[in-house]
């Protein structure tokens, strides 16, 4: 399931023609409410047992647009860290998960963001962020200084 919806995510950003993109796009958000009420069903189940586990919620959750679901998801990447869950590639780094869920959840509500890592897709601009998280803070959960690069993290996930 996560694999999933990383590839779909991947394949979007390959599309050029703003189309093909929006009918993508959409195909996407279909696509991540099954896997969305699937992560929900197993919840209920209590069946988000090893932290891999906690990791494909939390990304699934991530993607939800929903900020009490975007909650979850911060709080799934933390327990998979404090499981201290490595994923067997570095292709996901979870702190940076953990306040990327947090932002999102922020910014949903109206709050300014923490970390920096969530940016208005039709400006391209950051959302407005609390002034009082330092770089300091934003480093020690993988996430780059506001000045550095983007929202990708410092290791793992889209790190160079």
């Amino acid at each position: 399931m996560y694999l999933q919806d990383q590839e779909a995510r991947r394949r979007l950003s390959t599309i050029a023609d703003p189309t093909k993109r929006m009918v993508s796009m959409l195909e996407v958000s279909l696509d991540d409410i099954g896997r969305l009420l699937t992560v929900l069903e197993l919840i209920g189940k209590q069946e988000i047992i090893f932290g891999q586990d906690h990791l494909c919620a939390a990304v699934i959750l991530h993607h939800s647009g929903v900020p009490a679901l975007c909650q979850m998801a911060h709080e799934f990447a933390l327990k998979a860290v404090a499981m201290d869950y490595r994923p067997e590639t570095d292709e996901f780094d979870l702190k940076w998960l953990a306040a990327a869920a947090l932002d999102r959840m922020l910014v949903q509500t109206g709050r300014p963001q923490s970390f920096g890592t969530q940016y208005n897709p039709e400006t391209d601009e950051r959302y407005p962020v609390d002034p009082n998280i330092t770089d300091e803070n934003r480093r020690q959960w993988n996430v780059r200084p506001l000045s550095g690069e983007g929202d990708k993290p410092l290791v793992g996930y889209g790190s160079e």
